[in-house]
């Protein structure tokens, strides 16, 4: 109680639209104990309003199991409880008893179930096994509420108006809870549940088995198939059977995010996690669960991270397809002076496991001989396997430490499904790093094919982009890659939103989203202009092979005569020489925004990086009130 009371001196005379969830936060630091309802109560209505709808409900059914305990603090406990509900949402509270409490809780604790998407049954069912948990040994509490159900008749003068449809609900509630707790019918509850606990363990023992099967053929097909994967690797990788395993590997990747997330959907319905979180979860420890509870379903960002990369490597497929194509296509048409500088820095490329800088190929050489390194390229997917699975487990370890944040993965509810998660983690973070670097390198070497001016221009190509669709077609697959990765930035930022640990590495993914739009606008820009510029020499070209006598106004044109006629048809041609000319589309950048996301690469930068300035409080906030009341029936008013 104390540490409610320094609350509410924290809180008096707060202006309720402002600061009040950074007051409250820390106010969830330590243990709060399970009978300070006041102090439950503060923290629920704080959820609800965060719109973590299921925490919510947790706090307002230990709320409403702890309202009734301590009749001799009855009015000092329903007078403070008026006092929170009014600085957390600006109205008055209608309580004149713990009777009121309790039903204030059971109505709201419903309405945030209805908020959350749960349909009835499961409402009914929620509500029965939270106020159920909660009773488990705990004598005080199933007394507490045993006095309570002989108050809950209509007709009571200590319930109010507005309560009076809660009673036939909460009476239900509290029958179907209170039963396995009294008698002989506690024995027959545990039995019950021990039974359930083993047929749950053989399921989870099914579900293993037939991931073992799965990952099995993910490992048959990869090796069965490693050869049709593209990657292009160096001759020493090649020779030491490096290369063979990491085809392999990108080939039975789709097969294992199938298989585990398959696996980790019916484990969570096995474990109750996966429309919502059982409050067996929730409410089974020694102190209470703050933050986001997030059931399978919802976790969107898991189903974003899971299947990502599915398109991200059909991308990188037809990439290195491209590169090969392009790579057999340099040589039949570059020119002639730079053949030995350009030969040196398609060598470089050849040459990828060692660092190799050719002299005269050009500054772009530099980058493209330092990325193209194998090792680099091995050392990078390493390094950011280690981080990523480093970092899952420190927010594991301080979640629990903290008791704050449950996902449906939780080492908490389901170990084994968490190391599988993990593991993972571990193998997409590689296979990414590695995948990013061989993209790096193409786009590199992109970038010095456009800035070396080694390839001919042929404008008036049917390919529209001047006989170079080879090469566009290159940076139209770096451009698609560029566009997922901004989609996958996108959902980290906006899933992420209320969990501070994913704050500094969402903002580098948001630098390097930056960065590598601005390499790929690069090569599209300036090959742009070199195809402007080359539609502007056709036309001086065309005009300097006309004659000039058709371009001066004489009065003979006037004259219907044979001369007359001739060189009015001389010059109707050259007019539409011009116009043909000028009408021809050959765009780099515009040759379709289905063909090359420019555009929508454009519009994602904005919305990211405006995403991004208002995550870090560097926007100004719309005006707004807090919405103390959002969880009603449709998060509406009958919370009070």
């Amino acid at each position: 109680m104390n540490d409610y009371l320094a609350l509410l001196d924290g809180l008096d005379g707060l202006d309720p639209a402002t600061n009040l969830a950074e007051r409250l936060a820390a106010f969830a630091v330590g243990p709060i104990p399970r009978n300070d309802a006041l102090a439950l109560l503060a923290l629920a209505e704080k959820a609800a309003q965060a719109k973590q709808w299921q925490a919510a409900a947790q706090l307002y059914a230990l709320t409403m199991v702890s309202s009734f305990i301590g009749p001799a603090q009855e009015a000092y406990r329903v007078e403070h409880a008026k006092r929170i509900l009014l600085l957390m949402t600006g109205r008055e509270a209608e309580l004149g008893s713990a009777i009121d409490l309790l039903l204030y809780g059971h109505r709201r604790m419903t309405a945030s179930l209805r908020a959350d998407g749960m349909h009835a049954p499961h409402m009914e069912e929620w509500t029965i096994a939270a106020v159920g948990r909660l009773l488990r040994d705990a004598p005080a509490r199933v007394a507490a509420l045993q006095t309570a159900m002989s108050e809950l008749r209509l007709g009571n003068n200590r319930v109010g108006k507005i309560y009076q449809s809660e009673v036939s609900a909460v009476r239900n509630v509290l029958t179907c809870a209170l039963r396995p707790h009294v008698g002989d019918a506690a024995q027959a509850g545990d039995a019950a549940q021990a039974a359930q606990a083993d047929a749950s363990r053989r399921r989870g023992v099914k579900h293993l088995r037939w991931l073992r099967v799965a990952v099995a053929a993910a490992i048959v097909v990869g090796y069965v198939c490693r050869h049709t994967f593209p990657l292009p690797v160096s001759p020493a990788l090649d020779r030491l059977g490096i290369a063979s395993w990491l085809r392999g590997g990108l080939i039975a990747w789709p097969v294992l995010l199938v298989a585990t997330w398959v696996f980790a959907r019916f484990e969570s319905i096995r474990t109750q996690a996966y429309r919502y979180l059982s409050p067996c979860h929730l409410l089974d420890s020694d102190r209470i669960v703050t933050g986001e509870v997030v059931p399978f379903y919802q976790d969107g960002f898991f189903h974003v991270f899971q299947w990502v990369w599915l398109f991200l490597l059909v991308i990188a497929w037809m990439l290195f397809r491209q590169w090969q194509t392009l790579e057999a296509w340099l040589p039949t048409v570059r020119y002639e002076p730079a053949q030995n500088g350009f030969a040196r820095f398609v060598a470089s490329l050849a040459g990828w496991v060692a660092v190799h800088v050719p002299a005269l190929a050009g500054f772009w050489t530099h980058p493209v001989a330092f990325l193209g390194c194998d090792i680099l390229a091995l050392g990078a997917g390493v390094g950011l396997c280690v981080a990523a699975v480093r970092k899952q487990r420190k927010i594991q370890r301080d979640r629990i430490g903290n008791n704050k944040d449950f996902y449906w993965w939780d080492f908490r509810i389901n170990p084994t499904e968490w190391w599988i998660r993990l593991a993972m983690v571990g193998l997409d973070m590689f296979l990414v790093a590695f995948l990013v670097v061989k993209v790096l390198l193409i786009l590199f070497a992109a970038i010095g094919l456009v800035a070396m001016n080694t390839l001919p221009v042929a404008y008036f190509a049917p390919d529209g982009v001047g006989g170079l669709k080879n090469l566009t077609d290159v940076l139209m697959y770096l451009s698609w890659i560029v566009f997922l990765f901004g989609m996958f930035v996108f959902a980290s930022l906006y899933m992420h939103w209320n969990l501070h640990e994913y704050r500094a590495s969402d903002l580098r993914l948001v630098y390097a989203y930056i960065v590598l739009v601005a390499l790929l606008v690069v090569p599209l820009t300036v090959l742009d202009h070199k195809l402007g510029a080359a539609g502007e020499d056709q036309i001086r070209q065309l005009a300097a092979s006309a004659d000039p006598t058709l371009m001066k106004p004489d009065a003979a044109l006037t004259k219907p005569d044979e001369a007359a006629h001739k060189k009015l048809d001389e010059v109707a041609k050259y007019v539409q020489n011009v116009g043909a000319l000028r009408a021809w589309k050959v765009s780099a950048v515009h040759v379709g925004i289905l063909g090359n996301p420019v555009l929508p690469l454009g519009f994602q930068f904005v919305v990211i990086l405006l995403q991004s300035l208002g995550r870090a409080g560097k926007l100004p906030r719309w005006p707004g009130t807090i919405l103390g009341d959002v969880s009603g029936a449709k998060g509406g008013d009958d919370a009070h």
